[in-house]
């Protein structure tokens, strides 16, 4: 998660930065985005006497409600501003061919719809040769457990494995438009549902949801030796218009 926050120094004088706060997906819970945000505000006129001191107490609260490690760490509000995603290095499956959607295909998840892309008609081969990709769409949709609120995100999946059939990859993840979730839900069941589906030997999918209260909240899980296949990932990536 990323989000701006500001504090007071030991003299009282304000100060701003971006707070990237990571949780394991270990934990037993979760944090709400808005009782976080809510959470974060209190600190804006409290005095710490270093930066040191703030991410001793936010990660202290933090863990205390997961029952989990967490990790906090500061960045400054533009010089850090992560990359936005290079849109040559990433496939986009937006504009796939998926046919006619009838209403029901939008309801309930279906993954079903995750096959492998089939080999060349002639090329006397028994499956295609594995691939390395990058593929990403901006149709992510789905909807927050508590306010029942829809939540709109792009998702980023990387894999090494059989190429994966881009217009089933789109029906499935358009499927997902009405499921009642959390983000890190969200990014959890389509990791799964394509590691069990498509069998890659390494996998990372990564959601980039629009911030909610000012909070980006970009959950990332990974099947495999993904840093020794896919590399190790740059800093969390920006998506256009978040």
């Amino acid at each position: 998660m990323e989000c701006i926050r500001d504090w007071l120094t030991g003299s009282g004088v304000p100060r701003r930065a971006t707070l990237e706060l990571r949780i394991p997906c270990t934990t037993p819970n979760i944090v709400e985005s808005k009782s976080l945000k809510l959470y974060l505000n209190s600190l804006n006129f409290k005095r710490f006497a270093s930066q040191a001191a703030l991410l001793e107490t936010i990660t202290a609260d933090v863990s205390s409600i997961l029952e989990g490690p967490a990790t906090a760490e500061l960045h400054g509000v533009e010089s850090d501003e992560p990359p936005l995603l290079d849109r040559t290095a990433w496939n986009c499956v937006d504009d796939e061919d998926v046919g006619e959607l009838p209403p029901e295909a939008l309801d309930a998840p279906n993954c079903n719809h995750l096959t492998l892309r089939q080999p060349a008609s002639g090329s006397g081969s028994d499956g295609a040769a594995p691939v390395t990709e990058q593929l990403v769409s901006h149709l992510l949709r789905t909807r927050c457990p508590v306010t029942s609120q829809p939540d709109w995100g792009s998702v980023l999946i990387e894999y090494r494995g059989p190429p994966i059939n881009r217009a089933g990859l789109l029906r499935y993840i358009v499927s997902l438009r009405r499921e009642i979730g959390f983000h890190e839900n969200a990014v959890e069941r389509i990791a799964l549902a394509i590691w069990q589906r498509c069998g890659p030997t390494a996998l990372r999918v990564t959601g980039r949801f629009m911030r909610r209260g000012g909070i980006d909240i970009n959950p990332v899980r990974s099947f495999g030796d993904v840093d020794a296949v896919l590399g190790t990932p740059a800093r969390q990536l920006r998506i256009p218009g978040q």
